[in-house]
């Protein structure tokens, strides 16, 4: 590794710090590694004496432990701290925020869904948002493909006439078409997961995913994560990058109507 990668690697190891402790995380994992190296450099310089110092590591070990007590439980469930930083990043369906109201202030928008009719259900409000205040709109939907179909069917909720709700999908999409910044393709496969990414070039981007379960009984079921580019960097680009990777292997609309921006970039 060169000079100039080692200073890379520190300089992000430190921003992740930063994060973790504006974040409020591994505070007190941060605070007995600065303690331990404050009490070492105090012992090599001869400034406080042993018995000081082992004094003091014996309350570091101490805290550990207690942490460790009422963080992890020994039976492997969540204990209060790990129980509260899970339930501020697990959610379900129902904690989505309203779409018209996640569009505020946004120039960049990308979705992925098997038919994105949640999405799609607010055009007018994507279009007003967005749209026509020069920002762009790309949205992947499932392509048409009956055997594909079989298989997502049992990836979505009971309820989900997937054929039907795709066609209205498609409707929508092609009255988007025409429209300057947007842009949609169709996608042969399900990869497991829907996604809303949020500006992701912008320091507050932001990206959700939801992980689609097996013949759920309704669309709020599923569980689904929302990652900050600020807090998260590293799975922020992870996610945006499976978004990359989804639109270049989707497809455009064969029926895409003249003008439409349904074509390869």
């Amino acid at each position: 590794m060169t000079v100039r990668n080692l200073i890379s690697a520190a300089a992000d190891r430190m921003r992740q710090v930063g994060n973790d402790v504006m974040a409020g995380r591994g505070l007190e994992a941060y605070a007995t590694f600065a303690l331990g190296i404050t009490l070492a450099a105090l012992e090599l310089a001869h400034v406080v004496d042993t018995q000081i110092v082992l004094a003091a590591l014996l309350v570091t070990v101490s805290f550990l432990a207690f942490h460790i007590g009422t963080g992890q439980r020994t039976d492997g469930s969540a204990g209060p701290h790990e129980a509260a930083a899970l339930a501020a990043v697990l959610h379900d369906r129902t904690a989505f925020t309203f779409l018209p109201d996640l569009l505020t202030g946004v120039s960049d928008l990308r979705i992925y869904g098997p038919t994105a009719i949640n999405v799609l259900a607010h055009t007018g409000e994507i279009e007003r948002t967005v749209l026509s205040r020069g920002g762009s709109v790309r949205i992947v939907v499932q392509s048409l493909d009956p055997v594909q179909l079989d298989h997502i069917a049992t990836q979505v909720d009971a309820g989900l006439d997937l054929e039907k709700t795709l066609h209205a999908s498609y409707a929508a999409l092609r009255r988007l078409a025409a429209r300057p910044g947007f842009d949609y393709r169709l996608l042969a496969f399900s990869p497991g997961i829907s996604m809303i990414v949020v500006d992701p070039e912008e320091p507050h981007g932001f990206v959700i995913v939801e992980l689609h379960g097996f013949a759920d009984d309704s669309v709020n079921d599923r569980m689904h994560v929302r990652i900050s580019k600020a807090a998260a960097p590293r799975w922020f680009r992870y996610w945006t990058g499976r978004f990359d990777a989804i639109w270049l292997a989707a497809r455009p609309d064969e029926a895409d109507p003249p003008g439409g921006s349904g074509g390869d970039e």
